[in-house]
């Protein structure tokens, strides 16, 4: 008996959870009529839309780009552009060409990358007062030169085995010609005309080191540029 009730009752709130008034069915039934509706008339009144339409591309753009495909599919393969690294037609890249510091002329600098005509000129000028460079490292002193362009052209600077630069003679030289030299300040000038006032002459270039306006690395730097005469 009381499982009867039990589901009498249960019975009961299912019917008053499910169970719709009119009102509720009708309003019900108009949702699902315009949930139909809203699917049914895109369908009904549309019309299927081209290629054309869909990408907004013309038929003469359409005819271009087969035309072409067209064209490409059918020009033999350039060998020149796509070597077979198995094949005969694969040319190895050529080296690049290596530049004499001490023979080229400013016309040669202006080919490099990054050399413009007036630091070409300035190279050329800087290498006649110097006597030469007797290291590709010397190019880095020129006024204007940016390391990262020296960087780049470090690999194709050269000095020729054997070359030896123009040299003063420690014997001989006036001070005029010590002071054009980029590596004799005025005080090293004074100092050599000097010392060989002193000494009558040079006997040995390592008697430079004996001057104390200057360091050893700059006599280092300055000892390929002079001699005994």
């Amino acid at each position: 008996m009381p499982l009867v009730v039990a589901l009498n009752m249960w019975q009961q709130h299912v019917r008053a959870w499910i169970t719709f008034r009119r009102s509720e069915r009708l309003g019900i039934a108009l949702l699902v009529l315009l949930v139909g509706l809203t699917w049914l008339i895109p369908i009904l009144f549309s019309r299927p839309q081209s290629f054309e339409e869909v990408y907004r591309i013309t038929a003469v753009q359409i005819d271009s780009a087969v035309h072409i495909l067209q064209s490409q599919q059918n020009r033999p393969r350039d060998a020149k552009k796509f070597p077979s690294r198995s094949g005969s037609s694969f040319q190895p890249r050529a080296p690049r060409v290596e530049l004499d510091i001490n023979e080229a002329d400013s016309a040669a600098w202006e080919r490099l990358p990054g050399i413009g005509e007036k630091l070409s000129s300035r190279i050329v000028r800087y290498r006649e007062r110097l006597g030469g460079f007797v290291a590709a490292e010397q190019v880095k002193e020129v006024y204007g030169l940016r390391d990262s362009v020296f960087l780049v052209l470090s690999d194709r600077l050269v000095v020729k085995p054997g070359f030896v630069p123009k040299r003063l003679l420690l014997n001989a030289v006036d001070y005029p010609s010590l002071r054009r030299h980029p590596y004799v300040s005025h005080e090293l000038a004074k100092a050599l005309l000097a010392y060989r006032k002193a000494h009558v002459r040079f006997s040995s270039t390592h008697e430079l080191f004996e001057l104390v306006v200057a360091d050893s690395a700059d006599i280092k730097r300055l000892l390929p540029y002079v001699k005994i005469d």
